[in-house]
């Protein structure tokens, strides 16, 4: 029975130093865990803090690239401005010059028709004035012919009538040719 007694007391202390020694390594285990956690707690807030650094530089590099791009379009335009104003300047003065072109051409004809004017006018007057002078006596001669044809009728009461009537006729287109022919040299003159 003491052999039992010891056996169970040495088994007691067997189980007493492994009870002790388990705690002393779940203790060691929690503080490496809580130290393992601390330092994973630091590595996070390095690798965020690098982090935000790193997004920080990446907007401030990509902010000037843009300050830039804008600065090199700014510049562009302010170019291509420059270019258009020189441009449309250029094509004033082209357009200047020719209409100075056109204006001395203009006025040359001007000054050549001028002087041919006299000569055109008169002998375009002079042309009417021909033809109306033609068509009067073509008219004239159609009235002879007629007062002649009338004349050759047997005398009769109509034959007074028709007689006055070819030389009222007569008179009124004589009348409208006159008008005609002032109207002609009139509308000459104008469109001259």
């Amino acid at each position: 029975q003491q052999q039992q007694q010891q056996q169970q007391a040495q088994q007691q202390a067997a189980a007493h130093e492994a009870r002790a020694t388990l705690a002393v390594r779940v203790m060691h285990l929690k503080r490496r865990q809580a130290e393992q956690a601390r330092q994973l707690g630091e590595e996070v807030a390095l690798v965020t803090r690098l982090s935000e650094s790193l997004c920080r530089h990446q907007h401030e590099r990509t902010d000037a690239r843009l300050a830039a791009a804008a600065a090199q379009c700014d510049e562009r335009a302010a170019s291509q401005r420059e270019y258009h104003a020189r441009l449309c300047a250029m094509e004033d003065e082209q357009m200047a010059k020719c209409e100075q072109a056109a204006e001395k051409a203009l006025k040359k004809r001007q000054q050549a028709d001028l002087r041919r004017q006299p000569k055109l006018l008169g002998s375009g007057r002079d042309e009417i004035r021909r033809s109306h002078t033609e068509t009067v006596k073509a008219s004239n001669k159609q009235h002879k012919t007629l007062l002649s044809e009338a004349n050759k009728m047997p005398k009769s009461p109509d034959k007074s009538d028709t007689l006055k009537r070819h030389k009222a006729e007569q008179a009124q287109r004589l009348s409208r040719l006159e008008e005609q022919h002032k109207q002609s040299i009139a509308d000459f003159v104008r469109n001259f």
